[in-house]
């Protein structure tokens, strides 16, 4: 078929008039803001993608006209930038499209849609790509220039990962600024995030299941993780919360057909991969571990860590060293060439006084903060006057590897130890979930080495110290499949000792949960850890995190990410998980939802209101006022108040005479008591905050503070300011209907005349709400 050259002047200018052109709507420049943006003429074409096909587009570039400066920010649609560092706009998600790199952009309604494939069919980057190009494209297999517009996984996950920490990072106010690449990003804000998360679901979630903000379930999962580099003695994290240490490794991806990452491909350390040694040491060791008793907790990976030479010999005008192995005994050494063994071991035991010496510890080479932990990135290269990590004995730190310190003798028989899970991997382990009943995931970190209890205990005693006092009060059990070393483990006076949060972690409950109970055997553990004793614990879902995992598994395409992406990818979704449980998702997590940016004012304004500084200057504040002053001034603070606010009206914390510790409630204070100190709390004193009359009951105190806050218009009394602010909100405020804009004086009222509009135009029945109707 042939075309004249009018017609293909046509074809061209329907072409263009279908192109999309994305342009900044910044008039004065974000960066400097003084100058002008204006128009530079640089158009970069794009390929846009979204539910029903791709779209082409070009990008104009912006720029600022401010040469005094000089500034000359680029203004990009959706975003700024300036130098190497790209600036996100605060509304990019209410815009149409969300531009992913230089060639291409996808829509906001199609990334949205692809997240809820994700969360809910557990759908990978790869499906995703192949269900959309076997859906909208019929091109050949040689048709190449249709075959560009393809798109392959990694566009989808590099659009997912950026459209997740803006959405999550809106939520959270979080700053959006990535200073070169997206994981850069991601790892200098992972502590503003992680912490945001536990904060917010542990604080703000509220439900009427049984144990909710009260019991905490934790449970590892091993099958979601990542590859790690094989540099196995590169890298250890400190928990600073806690004082714990723990051997990581490097933390890295590992690159392409390679067992380690880019930075440590030519590094030396004393860990040999198995390779590197001869046959006949491999079969030594390996047939050592299963006949001795002793070596069969040793790691298994097949990686062999020197610990020290006893020996040099020549033969052939070539060196051999007897080297002995960490975790097997010295008659276990073997003669190895000079090939495996790393230089600066060779000139460490060159001159022949320091055979039998372990290694030195290695060198500090960079710190990385998240979170309240540390992670020291190591090295034995470089010169001896390098800074060295010196907080720990290293080697010691690595033999124990996480096991109960030999200050804590374990008699335990029951055969739950996770520190011993020593299989062949060079991965993480997993997970560790903690969660509330309902289902509400509160706890998420990753576990390296073997889910150890010095992994496990650090991990959440950094959870427990990013909440506030009062929040982490309403905690009074944890369950766990292996509470019964956990609970030694923990309860150990100088590790409670430590500071504040462990002596609360020594002090909680610690009981398995009813679904393993079952596979303990040792009466200890049957005496100390029975769920069935505890009567708070009575219809409460403890095998909450087998039913999580359940569902958790299925992301199989977590194997190939890295530490950023990792971590961002289960925050994201463990965010959406909760959101779902609180019927929220649809209208909080959804960029197209008229809710969802009220709902992020509304969370600044909370965050904001944050009037009291402490309980204690309150307390300080009330004790100088007259009752009516003190009423007047908390009137000020808004309905949604902190939990930090509210307790002080509420009652005055519940005091250990023993230890000192507060709790919010008597029946804490009473669990605390009995598991802490084996002993009833008999009597207590508790006054009110407002008028300072002193009662024995909690309930007569629940009585009295009705009186302070009682509703001037139906007269019903409330225990606390807040509860009667919610009431009066409720019952007692204007109310428009979304129909006629009818202003109606009150809730009851607003019923009332809603059923004018509820009724079902064939039969004429009436109903109270529209999804009813």
């Amino acid at each position: 078929m042939e075309f004249n050259e009018e017609e293909l002047k046509l074809e061209q200018k329907d072409a263009e008039a279908t192109t999309i052109k994305l342009v900044s709507t910044s008039v004065k420049c974000e960066v400097c803001k003084s100058g002008t943006v204006v128009k530079v003429g640089r158009e970069t074409p794009l390929v846009i993608y979204t539910r029903f096909g791709t779209k082409k587009a070009v990008h104009v570039e912006m720029r600022c006209n401010n040469r005094a400066l000089p500034c000359r920010a680029g203004h990009y649609y959706g975003f700024v930038r300036n130098g190497t560092s790209k600036v996100i706009n605060g509304d990019v998600l209410k815009g149409d499209f969300l531009v992913t790199s230089n060639q291409t952009a996808f829509s906001i309604d199609y990334l949205w849609d692809m997240t809820l494939q994700i969360l809910f069919s557990r759908a990978t980057f790869e499906g995703l790509g192949n269900i959309f190009n076997n859906l909208h494209f019929t091109n050949l297999p040689y048709d190449m220039m249709q075959k560009r517009e393809n798109v392959f996984a990694k566009r989808i996950a590099e659009a997912f990962y950026l459209y997740s920490y803006i959405e999550l990072g809106q939520r959270y106010d979080i700053c959006l600024t990535i200073p070169t690449t997206l994981d850069e990003a991601i790892l200098e804000n992972k502590s503003a995030l992680h912490d945001s998360f536990r904060t917010h679901w542990t604080r703000k979630h509220v439900c009427d299941t049984p144990g909710c903000g009260s019991v905490i379930t934790m449970d590892g999962g091993l099958k979601p993780h990542r590859k790690l580099c094989a540099a196995k003695l590169a890298g250890v994290r400190q928990f600073q919360s806690s004082g714990l240490s723990v051997i990581t490794g490097c933390t890295s991806i590992p690159g392409p057909r390679s067992k380690f990452c880019q930075e440590h491909q030519s590094s030396e350390s004393p860990a040999l991969l198995s390779e590197q040694v001869s046959k006949s040491t491999r079969m030594k060791l390996r047939d050592h571990r299963t006949t001795t008793t002793e070596s069969r907790d040793a790691p298994q990976d097949n990686i062999y860590v020197i610990e020290s030479i006893l020996g040099i010999k020549t033969k052939d005008n070539e060196s051999y060293f007897n080297v002995k192995w960490l975790n097997f005994p010295e008659t276990e050494s073997t003669w190895e060439h000079e090939s495996c063994i790393p230089n600066f071991i060779q000139l460490y035991y060159k001159d022949g006084t320091k055979f039998g010496n372990m290694l030195p510890n290695p060198k500090l080479k960079r710190v990385k903060k998240a979170g309240s932990a540390l992670y020291h990135l190591l090295s034995w290269e470089g010169e001896d006057s390098a800074s060295q990590w010196v907080n720990e004995d290293f080697f010691k730190l690595l033999g124990e590897d996480g096991e109960i310190v030999s200050a804590l003798e374990d008699t335990n028989t029951c055969n739950t130890r996770k520190s011993r899970d020593k299989r062949s991997r060079r991965h993480t382990v997993g997970i560790l979930v903690g969660a509330f009943p309902c289902g509400v995931i509160t706890v998420f970190d990753e576990l390296y080495g073997s889910e150890s209890l010095t992994q496990v205990y650090a991990i959440m005693i950094e959870y427990l110290s990013c909440l506030p006092s009062l929040t982490r009060e309403k905690l009074v059990e944890i369950c766990y499949d292996d509470a019964c070393h956990f609970k030694k483990f923990g309860e150990n006076e100088k590790r409670a000792n430590f500071n504040e949060v462990t002596k609360f972690m020594a002090g909680l409950g610690k009981h398995v949960d009813k679904f393993h109970f079952p596979n303990h055997v040792d009466s200890w553990c049957h005496a100390n850890c029975n769920p069935q004793d505890v009567r708070h614990l009575d219809g409460v879902n403890t095998p909450i995190c087998e039913q999580l995992f359940s569902s958790i598994n299925k992301f199989t395409n977590a194997k190939s990410m890295n530490e950023s992406h990792f971590f961002l990818f289960f925050l994201y979704f463990f965010d959406l998980h909760n959101l779902n449980i609180e019927r929220k998702l649809r209208s909080i997590a959804n960029p197209r939802s008229k809710y969802r940016y009220d709902f992020i004012k509304d969370l600044k304004k909370e965050d904001d209101e944050d009037i009291i500084e402490s309980v204690g200057d309150l307390e300080e504040i009330l004790g100088n006022m007259t009752v009516k002053e003190q009423v007047e001034i908390v009137e000020e603070v808004d309905a949604n108040m902190t939990d930090k606010d509210e307790e002080v009206l509420k009652a005055s914390a519940f005091l250990c005479k023993v230890c000192g510790s507060e709790y919010k409630k008597i029946g804490n204070l009473n669990l605390h008591m009995k598991n802490k100190h084996q002993q009833e709390y008999s009597k207590i004193e508790i006054k009110c905050k407002v008028c300072g009359i002193v009662f024995t009951q909690d309930g007569d105190l629940k009585k009295h503070m009705s009186n302070h806050f009682k509703c001037e218009e139906c007269s019903i009394p409330f225990e606390d300011l807040r509860s009667l602010n919610r009431h009066k909100k409720t019952y007692h405020s204007e109310i428009e209907c979304e129909f006629c804009n009818v202003k109606c004086t009150d809730k009851a009222t607003y019923d009332m005349h809603m059923k004018e509009h509820l009724n079902c135009n064939i039969c004429d029945k009436v109903f109270d709400k529209m999804f009813k109707l």
